[in-house]
Protein backbone atom coordinates (compact mmCIF):
# COMPACT_ATOMS: atom_id res chain seq x y z
CA UNK A 1 0.00 0.00 0.00
CA UNK A 2 1.36 3.18 -0.91
CA UNK A 3 1.48 6.13 1.70
CA UNK A 4 1.36 9.91 0.14
CA UNK A 5 3.11 12.20 2.13
CA UNK A 6 1.68 15.57 3.29
CA UNK A 7 3.18 18.47 1.59
CA UNK A 8 1.15 20.83 4.15
CA UNK A 9 -0.07 20.55 7.22
CA UNK A 10 -3.70 20.64 5.98
CA UNK A 11 -3.04 17.46 4.74
CA UNK A 12 -1.14 15.62 6.87
CA UNK A 13 -3.11 13.14 9.39
CA UNK A 14 -4.95 14.22 12.59
CA UNK A 15 -3.00 12.79 14.73
CA UNK A 16 0.32 14.07 12.86
CA UNK A 17 -0.89 17.19 13.06
CA UNK A 18 -2.14 17.01 16.46
CA UNK A 19 2.04 16.12 17.12
CA UNK A 20 3.23 18.69 15.57
CA UNK A 21 0.69 21.69 17.47
CA UNK A 22 2.15 19.85 20.90
CA UNK A 23 5.80 20.59 19.54
CA UNK A 24 4.97 23.91 18.33
CA UNK A 25 3.20 24.54 21.72
CA UNK A 26 5.81 23.10 23.98
CA UNK A 27 8.21 25.29 22.45
CA UNK A 28 6.79 28.33 22.81
CA UNK A 29 5.65 27.32 26.63
CA UNK A 30 9.21 26.65 27.35
CA UNK A 31 10.63 29.45 25.66
CA UNK A 32 7.81 31.76 27.79
CA UNK A 33 9.15 30.56 31.12
CA UNK A 34 12.73 30.56 30.51
CA UNK A 35 12.24 34.35 29.02
CA UNK A 36 10.38 35.11 32.29
CA UNK A 37 13.66 33.97 33.85
CA UNK A 38 15.47 36.28 32.29
CA UNK A 39 13.11 39.31 33.12
CA UNK A 40 13.67 38.32 36.85
CA UNK A 41 17.44 38.16 36.65
CA UNK A 42 17.82 41.47 34.04
CA UNK A 43 15.82 43.85 37.37
CA UNK A 44 15.64 47.49 36.29
CA UNK A 45 19.15 47.55 35.70
CA UNK A 46 19.31 47.44 31.87
CA UNK A 47 18.17 49.19 29.02
CA UNK A 48 16.00 48.26 26.32
CA UNK A 49 18.39 47.31 23.36
CA UNK A 50 20.00 44.79 25.78
CA UNK A 51 16.67 43.52 27.19
CA UNK A 52 16.04 43.16 23.09
CA UNK A 53 18.89 41.28 22.68
CA UNK A 54 18.80 39.09 25.47
CA UNK A 55 14.99 37.99 24.53
CA UNK A 56 16.06 37.73 20.60
CA UNK A 57 19.40 35.60 21.31
CA UNK A 58 17.93 33.76 24.28
CA UNK A 59 14.52 32.39 21.66
CA UNK A 60 17.27 32.18 19.18
CA UNK A 61 19.24 29.89 20.77
CA UNK A 62 16.42 28.09 22.35
CA UNK A 63 14.97 27.70 19.36
CA UNK A 64 18.34 26.56 17.39
CA UNK A 65 18.85 23.93 20.27
CA UNK A 66 15.63 22.48 20.19
CA UNK A 67 15.79 22.10 16.42
CA UNK A 68 18.63 20.37 16.92
CA UNK A 69 17.68 18.20 19.52
CA UNK A 70 14.36 17.35 17.70
CA UNK A 71 15.78 17.21 14.28
CA UNK A 72 18.34 14.75 15.48
CA UNK A 73 16.21 12.20 17.33
CA UNK A 74 14.01 12.37 14.48
CA UNK A 75 16.57 10.83 12.42
CA UNK A 76 17.03 7.92 14.92
CA UNK A 77 13.92 7.30 14.96
CA UNK A 78 13.48 6.95 11.62
CA UNK A 79 15.76 5.27 10.88
CA UNK A 80 18.11 7.30 9.42
CA UNK A 81 16.03 9.64 7.52
CA UNK A 82 13.64 12.49 8.27
CA UNK A 83 10.04 12.79 7.26
CA UNK A 84 7.89 15.59 6.15
CA UNK A 85 6.07 15.10 9.32
CA UNK A 86 9.60 15.63 10.77
CA UNK A 87 9.92 19.05 8.75
CA UNK A 88 6.50 20.43 8.87
CA UNK A 89 7.55 19.98 12.73
CA UNK A 90 10.77 21.89 12.86
CA UNK A 91 9.05 24.65 10.79
CA UNK A 92 6.65 24.76 13.88
CA UNK A 93 9.33 24.94 16.44
CA UNK A 94 10.50 27.80 14.54
CA UNK A 95 7.84 29.73 14.30
CA UNK A 96 6.73 29.27 17.38
CA UNK A 97 10.63 30.46 18.67
CA UNK A 98 10.00 33.68 16.45
CA UNK A 99 6.32 34.07 17.59
CA UNK A 100 7.42 33.98 21.34
CA UNK A 101 10.07 36.42 20.52
CA UNK A 102 7.88 38.89 18.92
CA UNK A 103 5.45 38.91 21.44
CA UNK A 104 7.69 39.09 24.38
CA UNK A 105 9.36 42.21 22.19
CA UNK A 106 6.19 44.31 21.21
CA UNK A 107 5.99 46.21 24.87
CA UNK A 108 9.25 46.97 23.78
CA UNK A 109 7.55 49.06 21.11
CA UNK A 110 4.86 50.63 22.72
CA UNK A 111 6.67 51.86 26.06
CA UNK A 112 9.85 54.45 26.23
CA UNK A 113 10.58 53.15 29.42
CA UNK A 114 12.57 50.20 29.87
CA UNK A 115 11.23 49.08 33.32
CA UNK A 116 7.64 49.27 31.91
CA UNK A 117 8.45 47.51 28.79
CA UNK A 118 10.00 44.32 30.77
CA UNK A 119 6.81 44.80 33.31
CA UNK A 120 4.61 44.79 29.64
CA UNK A 121 6.84 41.84 27.99
CA UNK A 122 6.58 39.37 31.02
CA UNK A 123 2.50 40.27 31.34
CA UNK A 124 2.29 39.27 27.69
CA UNK A 125 4.73 35.97 28.87
CA UNK A 126 2.28 35.12 31.76
CA UNK A 127 -0.70 35.64 29.52
CA UNK A 128 0.79 33.49 26.90
CA UNK A 129 1.11 30.69 29.49
CA UNK A 130 -2.61 31.68 30.94
CA UNK A 131 -4.39 31.66 27.37
CA UNK A 132 -3.06 28.42 26.51
CA UNK A 133 -3.66 27.12 29.85
CA UNK A 134 -7.17 28.02 29.47
CA UNK A 135 -7.59 26.62 26.50
CA UNK A 136 -6.07 23.26 27.18
CA UNK A 137 -8.20 22.70 30.36
CA UNK A 138 -11.25 23.61 27.73
CA UNK A 139 -10.12 20.86 24.94
CA UNK A 140 -9.51 18.26 27.31
CA UNK A 141 -13.51 19.00 28.32
CA UNK A 142 -12.95 20.72 31.54
CA UNK A 143 -15.85 23.25 31.72
CA UNK A 144 -15.28 27.43 32.60
CA UNK A 145 -14.62 26.59 36.36
CA UNK A 146 -12.40 23.76 35.98
CA UNK A 147 -10.50 25.15 33.25
CA UNK A 148 -9.54 28.46 35.36
CA UNK A 149 -8.71 25.66 38.33
CA UNK A 150 -6.41 24.41 36.33
CA UNK A 151 -5.18 27.76 34.86
CA UNK A 152 -4.08 28.80 38.16
CA UNK A 153 -2.38 25.80 39.23
CA UNK A 154 -0.78 25.49 35.88
CA UNK A 155 0.77 29.93 36.11
CA UNK A 156 1.75 29.00 40.04
CA UNK A 157 3.55 25.92 38.75
CA UNK A 158 5.54 27.98 35.77
CA UNK A 159 6.19 30.84 38.03
CA UNK A 160 7.61 28.47 40.95
CA UNK A 161 9.64 27.01 37.91
CA UNK A 162 10.75 30.60 36.85
CA UNK A 163 11.86 31.27 40.47
CA UNK A 164 13.45 27.98 41.08
CA UNK A 165 15.34 28.56 37.81
CA UNK A 166 16.25 32.02 38.79
CA UNK A 167 17.34 30.95 42.42
CA UNK A 168 19.88 28.39 40.94
CA UNK A 169 21.33 30.90 38.71
CA UNK A 170 22.29 33.54 40.78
Amino acid sequence: MSRTRPRTIESAEPATVAHLKREALTMALYLAIVLLAVHLALGDETDKAEDLALIWGTSVGLGLAHLFAYDLTAIFAGRGRMTREDALGAWGIAAAAVFTAIAASVPYLLFDDPADASTGSALVLLGLITVTAYSSGRRAGANRSRAFVLTLVAVGVALVVVVIKHSLTH
